[in-house]
């Protein structure tokens, strides 16, 4: 392959790269595919008795304009991305909701809190509920943009699943917050182990968020109507 031909199709998955959003691995897996096809449609028209440049520019040509192109893979992209979120928003709140579960009980164990207010313990049951939505809502979400996805509208599924998983990830941050800060009994200092998983929470909850963020972008009105 020419360099003349590779900066061509290289300027053009360039422009597409431009188009698209997404987790970094999913993205360059679409856009090594989109290469593959004009690397392999520019050789069949070299083989057909095309110069180099004008095979290269007859696949770019073939394949249609970025800001087309990158619209119709941005729905792809977009049902991809709202898959991964339900996965790993699956996985990952079971996790953390073991956790905590286990931390909190740790805790009350070995500092020997007293029996919680009925506010206190209220608010705790919304919150271990409201974990539970978070996964059960993720578990729907995929099953929702797998075999769903031929009977649901799979943009709007991803903006409703985005929301909620947003709108749950707040939820636990405040009432989380809540419950640390009336707490029965107070920590008088945190063990390196506490400071690692407060880290570790504080990392998934960004990227849960992270991914909702690019869920909405890759599919809203403006970026789907582009």
């Amino acid at each position: 392959m020419s360099s003349r031909e590779s900066t061509m199709i290289e300027a053009y998955l360039a422009d597409l790269r431009r188009e698209l959003g997404g987790p970094l691995l999913l993205r360059a897996g679409m856009l090594r595919e989109v290469r593959d096809g004009l690397n392999d449609a520019a050789q069949a028209y070299r083989a057909a008795g095309l110069s180099p440049h004008e095979a290269e520019r007859a696949a770019v040509d073939e394949f249609g304009p970025a800001d087309l192109v990158g619209g119709e893979l941005r729905a792809e992209l977009a049902a991809s991305t709202g898959r991964y979120l339900g996965i790993v928003a699956f996985i990952g709140g079971t996790v953390l909701f073991a956790l905590a579960q286990l931390s909190w009980q740790g805790a009350a164990a070995d500092q020997g809190w007293p029996e919680p207010t009925p506010a206190y313990a209220a608010l705790a049951d919304i919150v271990d509920i409201g974990a539970i939505v978070f996964v059960l809502v993720s578990g729907l979400g995929v099953l929702a943009l797998g075999i769903g996805s031929r009977f649901l509208p799979e943009r709007r599924v991803v903006r409703l699943l985005a929301y909620v998983l947003l709108g749950a990830l707040v939820f636990q941050v405040v009432a989380g917050g809540v419950l640390s800060a009336f707490a029965p009994v107070q920590v008088g200092s945190e063990t390196v182990l506490d400071m690692v998983m407060r880290a570790v929470y504080a990392l998934v909850i960004a990227w849960f968020a992270a991914l909702a963020r690019r869920c909405l972008w890759l599919t809203s009105p403006r970026r789907v109507s582009s």
